[in-house]
């Protein structure tokens, strides 16, 4: 297994890697891009990282996105960067 905690996806942890776990790691970075903090310095919940109250994401679709490219199970993120670029630059 490579990684760096709180940057990989918790399925990493089993040696399991999909599309999807390289988005959670994108949202880690996200995060720390708009923190200044190492996601595994943040609170977590059943292995979600808790940064709504530590971290101000003023743009609504921006939070969405970083919460969930933050999903702990793979199911519940995004699929392919595409959808996740489509979800935050789609209209309305």
């Amino acid at each position: 297994m490579v990684g760096t905690f709180g940057y990989c996806a918790p399925e990493q942890m089993l040696g399991l890697v999909t599309p999807a776990s390289d988005l959670y790691s994108a949202g880690a970075t996200l995060l720390f891009l708009l923190s200044g903090r190492a996601p595994a310095t943040m609170p977590q919940s059943r292995l979600k990282i808790n940064f709504r109250g530590i971290v101000t994401i003023e743009n609504a679709r921006l939070e969405a996105l970083v919460g969930r490219l933050l999903e702990p199970a793979a199911e519940d993120r995004f699929q392919t960067a595409a959808e996740a670029i489509r979800a935050l630059t789609a209209p309305g």
